[in-house]
């Protein structure tokens, strides 16, 4: 007899899921034997699969070096398939200029925009030609 075969089950596999947190094992090899025995263990005693929702914790525990592990800034350009973390996606966003500005600049150095006076101050925000490092040259019509 096994120790989920009382009513609680759930309940106490959560607890056992809760141990096996990256703070609690940090050999990524020995959580993930950990996990899957415990995973198997609850199928047999049971007959039923745990509860998604602590699926994706023990999930998120073996990814744990991905997901939050590595910080390095240049992670992206170092790695394969890097995984980004939620302040990764954030500080990456910020730093990315549109490719809207680059539409109105020719490869002659020429501006092909439509005349400022058409754009509102937000649009202004972002399409800002003064910024560009191209010398900017308005067609005359």
């Amino acid at each position: 007899m096994g120790r989920f075969t009382c009513n609680n089950h759930q309940e106490l596999f959560q607890q056992e899921s809760s141990k096996l947190g990256y703070n609690r094992i940090e050999n990524r090899s020995e959580r993930i034997q950990l996990i899957d025995q415990l995973i198997e263990e609850y199928v047999n005693d049971t007959g039923l699969r745990p509860d998604p929702r602590q699926l994706e914790r023990l999930a998120t525990s073996i990814l744990y070096e991905d997901l939050q592990g590595d910080r390095r800034p240049d992670k992206v350009a170092k790695s394969r398939d890097p995984i980004l973390t939620l302040a990764q996606v954030k500080r990456r966003h910020s730093k990315e200029v549109g490719s809207g500005i680059l539409e109105v600049i020719g490869s002659d150095g020429r501006y092909y925009g439509i005349d400022s006076d058409r754009h509102s101050g937000k649009e202004m925000m972002i399409i800002n030609p003064k910024k560009l490092s191209l010398p900017i040259q308005k067609e005359n019509p």
